[in-house]
């Protein structure tokens, strides 16, 4: 019995070290797993962040703010579409400041026209009621120059109205 006590003493102490080895195994897979979840977690709060503060950075209005991400993961491929998107609107703000100053000086152009139309208009009244009045003043001294003479007829046939003699009963012969 010696040797099956020994050969059982053997199976104990392996299945022993077996199941320290087991233990010590488990616990160095698990360690490396909350090891890798953190790393993992980390760098995922790390590129969100990054993303999250290029966000913050494009929303107060720095088109030029690029994300530096070198990863082939979702993550760089959702920089990669941030960096695309921050060069578009740059580009459209960009062509939307070009509309507006063509738009102010194309304003600035009818301004100037509108205002040298007015200007023209202006003058051409004031020339026609210039001339209206130089034609309303010639009418009445027309008009006065024709009263005058009517007046000049009335007295003149009134004098010799005067010089006729009277006849009997006191009135003037015709």
């Amino acid at each position: 019995m010696s040797e099956v006590a020994t050969i059982s003493q053997e199976l104990f102490s392996t299945l022993t070290e077996l199941k320290l080895q087991l233990i010590v195994l488990v616990a160095i897979i698990a360690f490396l797993s909350v090891l890798s979840s953190f790393l993992a977690t980390r760098n995922l709060v790390t590129s969100l962040r990054t993303i999250m503060s290029g966000i913050k950075e494009v929303g107060s209005g720095n088109l030029d703010f690029k994300i530096d991400s070198n990863s082939k993961d979702e993550l760089g491929e959702s920089a990669k579409y941030f960096n695309d998107m921050t060069g578009r609107l740059k580009k459209a703000r960009l062509a939307m400041q070009e509309a507006k100053d063509t738009l102010k000086i194309k304003v600035d152009d009818k301004t100037k026209e509108l205002e040298e139309l007015v200007k023209n208009r202006d003058l051409t009244i004031k020339e026609k009621t210039r001339e209206l009045q130089d034609r309303v003043d010639e009418l009445e001294k027309v008009h006065r120059l024709s009263v005058g003479r009517e007046l000049k007829k009335e007295l003149q046939l009134l004098r010799e109205k005067l010089k006729k003699p009277k006849n009997e009963s006191g009135k003037l012969s015709s």
